[in-house]
């Protein structure tokens, strides 16, 4: 059940990736050397955050059957904040509303 649930939260993580890749071809394609920057600090937030997530996935997964749903609680409020974190950067860099992940 926890590596079902680690594949699942994996499989978000990538989306969120994708989102990134997403916001840094936006900027790419303007000449806003301010924007490049905003987005560097904003990519170096996202790797932090994303660091601490798979962190948490990984002590989920070596944490015995019966305690890994402490890690699964933690984990899931690390990937609520990233993904609202990377809704408002995709809506600022795409003029999106959001990503219709919430």
């Amino acid at each position: 059940m926890k590596e079902k649930y680690r594949l699942e939260m994996q499989a978000k993580i990538d989306g969120l990736e994708k989102q990134m890749h997403e916001i840094e071809s936006q900027i790419k394609t303007g000449n806003d050397a301010a924007h490049k920057q905003d987005y560097e600090n904003h990519l170096a937030d996202f790797q932090s955050q994303k660091n601490a997530l798979v962190s948490k996935l990984n002590e989920m997964s070596s944490s015995p059957e019966d305690a890994w749903h402490d890690h699964k609680k933690d984990a899931e409020g690390i990937y609520s904040n990233l993904a609202k974190y990377i809704g408002r950067i995709y809506a600022k860099y795409t003029g999106s509303g959001g990503t219709g992940m919430f």
